[in-house]
């Protein structure tokens, strides 16, 4: 009996302090990384639209950590895209409440016929998310970090199309608006 109870309390004790090891630490299941909006352009030089990432850092016990340092990037196997220099990875630090927010805006490409971008999260080694996918169009169509004729002819032959990674209003169409925000990021590139 009496070695029951001793075996029982170690039990306990092992089971007690392996959970108080996971205090503090970020958890990957009760963490969270979002980006918003859901549908966007982008353009190389930075100068159109910015894509804000929202990471919150938990614990497994849901508590929010403060004071982690977040470095954001695009989630793993994510192609199609181009990062200017700075752009390629954020870092931020969680205030009291666990979240912190990274902008994205001089980058160009577009991955495919969805035009998904999703990003993730490394919380001190710990990995973050994926974030549900945005759609990301880019006058960039070529991901070379520069529009130039190249793009021109890869919009010129969805003109008239729903294809998404020129489809810089979000509205479902290419059409003439489109070509007034590709010719307005004409022969730009990283700032």
């Amino acid at each position: 009996m009496r070695n029951t109870v001793f075996v029982l309390a170690g039990i306990v004790a092992l089971a007690f302090s392996a959970g108080v090891a996971f205090a503090g630490v970020p958890c990957a299941g009760t963490s969270t990384v979002e980006a918003s909006p859901d549908c966007g352009a982008y353009c190389p030089a930075g100068d159109y639209g910015t894509v804000t990432v929202t990471v919150t850092v938990k614990d497994c016990y849901d508590t929010p950590l403060e004071g982690i340092e977040v470095t954001v990037t695009e989630a793993a196997g994510g192609t199609g895209h181009c990062w200017c220099p700075g752009e390629d990875a954020k870092v931020c630090t969680t205030d009291a409440s666990g979240v912190c927010q990274v902008t994205f805006s001089a980058f160009g490409g577009c991955d495919g016929t969805d035009c998904a971008l999703q990003f993730q999260a490394d919380a001190e080694g710990v990995i973050l998310g994926p974030s549900l996918p945005i759609t990301a169009a880019s006058v960039d169509n070529n991901a070379d970090c520069s529009v130039t004729l190249s793009d021109f002819i890869n919009f010129a032959g969805v003109y008239l199309t729903s294809d998404c990674c020129s489809d810089y209003d979000c509205n479902g169409s290419v059409a003439l608006s489109d070509f007034i925000n590709f010719a307005n990021h004409y022969l730009h590139s990283c700032p």
